[in-house]
Parts: structure tokens; sequence; C-alpha cells
């Protein structure tokens, strides 16, 4: 069941950044939409332990079609379908072709794997700013719950050179969902324990894609 849960967590928030990363967008209904192109982030694995960080990604949209899917090099990256998408789990740093026959066509996607690279170079939390290099070994920063529980709290990402911020938003604990805030913009950090704020950001080289999360506890 925990298993199941997060892999829906992680579709939905998958899918969220796919809307707001301003490429094409996959909708309900359509035909079949596959990536030509994907550039994306192999976690260390305690950050993936973390409901917003995760090695699986949306890569496609199948809806109710039948489809075979296949990675050239599952090393790389296995693939499946679910709920309707076409998802991607990343396995080690490389290059992979997702191919997925549909419809009586074959689409495929060129798949970059690369590891976790830390793109902030600083985080405002409330008054306090705190050093990006915090993030140098984990996609998640821990801040203290019982310090901000019940304020209205500003969270600020600053980020490294040749990253480029995509959205801000935040989750309460028992939340499914995450809410859409400014950068910079303050939230009440409530819901108890696990409260979080997520940004997600993008290498305006590479494409690479990542999440970074404060995580009050």
């Amino acid at each position: 069941m925990k298993k199941t849960l997060k892999k829906l967590i992680t579709i939905v928030v998958a899918m969220a950044m796919i809307v707001v990363m301003a490429v094409p967008a996959f909708a309900y209904g359509e035909s079949v939409k596959v990536y030509k192109k994907q550039s994306v982030t192999l976690y260390p694995a305690q950050s993936a332990k973390n409901r917003f960080i995760s090695n699986s990604w949306v890569i496609g949209y199948v809806g109710n079609k039948k489809a075979t899917v296949k990675s050239s090099n599952s090393k790389v990256a296995s693939v499946e379908t679910y709920a309707e998408c076409i998802i991607e789990t990343a396995k080690k740093a490389g290059k992979t072709t997702i191919s997925v026959k549909a419809d009586n066509k074959t689409y495929k996607c060129a798949l970059t794997v690369s590891k976790y690279k830390n793109p902030v170079a600083s985080v405002k939390i409330g008054n306090k700013t705190v050093s990006g290099k915090k993030f140098n070994n984990s996609a998640v920063l821990t801040a203290k719950y019982s310090q901000y529980a019940g304020k209205k709290t500003a969270v600020k990402f600053n980020l490294k050179k040749g990253w480029k911020l995509q959205f801000v938003e935040y989750a309460k604990k028992k939340w499914l969902r995450s809410e859409e805030m400014k950068n910079g913009g303050k939230v009440s950090v409530s819901g108890g324990s696990g409260f979080e704020v997520i940004a997600g950001v993008k290498n305006t080289k590479t494409g690479q894609m990542e999440s970074v999360v404060v995580c009050f506890k």
C-alpha cells in the first residue's frame, strides 16, 4: 500500500512539473504523447525517501491505449506504464532510448540520466539564511518544525548560475497534493511535522530537471 501511494504521489508531482516546465504538456483524452528528449536526475538514496523526491519521472502519456514499452539500457533506466502514463525509473547515470509501441506506431524518447547536482546557492527561511552547501549531498534540507509551527514564514530559494526556477509549492504532512506559492512568499507552517516547501528547477544548459525540498520536522 505504501509503495503504491508513493508511486501515485510521484505521478501527481511529475505531471505538475511537466505542465510548469514549459514543454508540450500531456492532456488526458488526447492521443499518445511521448517526449522525444528528456534529461532527469538520479538522487542519492536518502533524498529519494522523501515523498516529493523520486527517481521515477513521467515521460509520456498513453491514456487507455494498449502499449508496450522498452528501455534500450535497463541498467540506466527501466520503464513501465502506470495510471495511463509512461514512467521511467533512473538506475544509474547514462543514456538510454525508451521505445513505446502504441496505435501501430513506435515513439522514442532519448533519455539522459544524470547524478544529482546541488542547484542551490542559499535558501532563506524566515530571517535565517542557510548556505546552499547544505544541499551538497541531499536534495532535502531539514528545518525545525517547532520553531516555525503556526507562523507565516517566507521561504526563498536562491539558485546557482545555470539553474532556473520552475515553480515553488508547499504541502502539509497528510496532503496528497501540493499548492503553488511565490518564491520568497510567506506560507503558514502547519499540519504537523512533515510540512514541506518544494522547488522545481531546471539546468539551462543540459535541461536536467530536479526538485529540492525544505522539510519542517
